[in-house]
């Protein structure tokens, strides 16, 4: 499975941050990550049900969704992860995002933030595919992913570099994948991209348009959200 290769760094992050600071969800802010969160959360349908939060870590992320009947759970590969979310009130399955444990069109909605940044084109692919094949028709994929060559993000990334060097960190893998990429995949695998933002960390403008000069100078996180084609629906993969 795929997510070995990430594995042992989700228990680095639970040793430094514990499983409910934003850290363990891969934030170093935690005013950031609320703040992301509401707008990832702000995008879900409530009536596309089966949610699944995929590599939902410590499952902050979708924790204020719990209740009212919502059919909302976690994956994530991890054993301490899922511990986590459990621990956090967060139904949650083990299991590969490589090879979804789901049936072929049998979800209504997936969530997945600040997975791809530590993953290959291949294994990008991979997930956005099996994401396809378990959407039903009209399903939805919201898809969070640091907008790696922004100006604020270079600038951050070479400042954690030098500091988790100087304390002897090991340092987490940082793959850049750009809007169009992922576009281009996700067209391939049969979903459409219904909105597409850059989320901010100004404290008065949460998202702002992907053609935009502040998004090269400010961008945070991509933010797409696609729907799964209901007229046509090709298997892409399959599960075991």
């Amino acid at each position: 499975m795929a997510d070995l290769d990430t594995d042992t760094l989700y228990h680095g992050m639970r040793i430094r941050h514990g499983g409910k600071r934003a850290g363990a969800n891969g934030y170093q802010s935690r005013y950031f990550f609320l703040r992301e969160r509401q707008t990832v959360l702000g995008l879900v349908r409530k009536d596309l049900q089966p949610i699944v939060d995929v590599a939902c870590g410590s499952g902050l992320m979708v924790l204020p969704m719990q209740g009212a009947g919502m059919a909302l759970s976690g994956l994530d590969f991890n054993l301490q992860a899922c511990r986590d979310a459990a621990a956090n009130g967060l139904p949650v399955i083990r299991g590969d995002a490589f090879c979804l444990p789901f049936a072929d069109n049998s979800l209504g909605q997936l969530i997945n933030c600040q997975f791809l940044n530590q993953q290959s084109k291949t294994n990008s692919e991979r997930f956005v595919g099996e994401a396809s094949r378990v959407l039903r028709g009209g399903g939805r994929l919201i898809l969070a992913w640091r907008n790696g060559t922004s100006w604020l993000h270079r600038g951050a990334a070479h400042v954690i570099h030098r500091i988790e060097m100087a304390r002897g960190l090991p340092r987490f893998p940082q793959y850049i994948h750009t809007l169009d990429a992922i576009k281009a995949h996700a067209k391939a695998v049969n979903l459409r991209v219904l909105s597409e933002t850059v989320t901010t960390p100004l404290p008065w403008l949460s998202q702002v348009r992907t053609t935009s000069r502040l998004s090269t100078i400010l961008g945070a996180s991509f933010l797409l959200v696609m729907e799964k084609d209901d007229k046509n629906q090709p298997i892409i993969g399959g599960s075991s």
